[in-house]
């Protein structure tokens, strides 16, 4: 199967490649922007390069998918999403995405996640796809609702980062 590609007039949603490494760097570094998420800030581009050589290999061995979002007017990777199998009858999966800070409030998570879901359930045939996020990531949060996701369950202060416990919340959405 060819790698889905989606688009609309400003973005565009396509494989990943270490080519992109410079440009998901920059996001992945970001301190203020990781500690929403349960990945720890890049140090070094190696880092990244890894991650993303990780991703694509889950496409390439049927484990999941990952798009690398591009802002085609600036030509540059300001986000990323994906899918990965849960389980070994691949009907139920996780999704996760980031979103570059200057690109945040614009849209641009729901329409991607938008797109990632119907892939999951329509293409992949997925009964069941689940996302994750802190208790204080009231963004990613909206995103999720936005796009049809239901609250599953709160697990309370599971998370430790820099000396914090967070309450993670687990989103999800099943095929009907």
């Amino acid at each position: 199967m060819n790698f889905p590609i989606y688009e609309n007039e400003r973005y565009l949603m396509r494989e990943m490649t270490t080519e992109d490494a410079n440009d998901i760097f920059e996001y992945y570094s970001d301190r203020l922007l990781m500690k929403y998420t349960a990945t720890p800030p890049h140090i070094r581009i190696a880092d990244t390069v890894t991650m993303i050589r990780t991703l694509t290999s889950s496409y390439q061995n049927d484990k999941g998918i990952a798009w690398a979002i591009a802002d085609k007017i600036a030509e540059k990777v300001i986000g990323n999403i994906g899918l990965y199998y849960v389980g070994t009858n691949k009907n139920k999966a996780a999704v996760g995405y980031n979103i570059s800070t200057p690109y945040q409030n614009q849209g641009i998570a729901t329409w991607a996640l938008g797109n990632c879901l119907q892939f999951g359930l329509e293409y992949l045939h997925l009964k069941c796809i689940e996302a994750k996020c802190k208790s204080v990531n009231y963004a990613s949060e909206r995103v999720m609702q936005k796009c049809g996701m239901k609250l599953h369950e709160v697990n309370r202060s599971p998370f430790l980062v820099d000396g914090t416990y967070y309450d993670i919340k687990t989103y999800s959405l099943k095929s009907l």
